[in-house]
């Protein structure tokens, strides 16, 4: 495992250096590694985490080389994973969390291809997790921002849809 998460950074920070065929190679080893300890070990949540993880990284740098309909794939990928580990169990934070970037990732990639019905029902989902969560502690400002920005997503999807605000 220490490997697969090594594989994480490097990943990263090749992407963001420019070397984007290096970022992604790296990232798709951190990913088939992730895949691997999860077919072997199922219900260890560890690997499931690193595995949406994974994907999500990979996601994100595919949407840095445009390749919007690759890091959709990738973006769905992390969700299904982190999906699975919050059904395990639903008082977890952190994985309700993690569900919730995952639906608004989807949501972007969704909508820089042009399907914003597709991207404002994943943001509906993600607002509806975050509202769960942000009840559960109001006081947690991270949580409170992030149900900003996702309803700044969605008042930008109702925009590019042609919707505007009745005054």
């Amino acid at each position: 495992m220490n490997w697969c998460l090594a594989t994480l950074p490097v990943g990263d920070t090749l992407g963001k250096s420019g070397d984007s065929a290096g970022a992604i190679q790296e990232l798709q080893i951190a990913v088939a590694a992730a895949k691997n300890l999860t077919e072997k070990m199922p219900s260890n949540p560890e690997w499931q985490s690193t595995l949406a993880y994974a994907h999500k990284m990979l996601g994100e740098t595919l949407v840095r080389q445009r390749d919007f309909a690759s890091a959709l794939t990738q973006f769905q990928a992390a969700l299904a994973a982190v999906k699975e580990l919050s059904a395990k169990d639903p008082a977890n934070s952190d994985w309700q969390l993690q569900a919730a970037w995952g639906h608004a990732d989807v949501g972007m990639a969704l909508a820089i291809q042009g399907d914003v019905s597709g991207a404002l029902t994943e943001s509906r989902s993600a607002l509806a997790i975050l509202t769960m969560l942000t009840a559960k502690d109001p006081s947690n400002a991270t949580w409170q921002r992030e149900v900003a920005v996702v309803h700044l997503n969605i008042g930008d999807y109702l925009s590019a849809r042609g919707d505007r605000m009745v005054r």
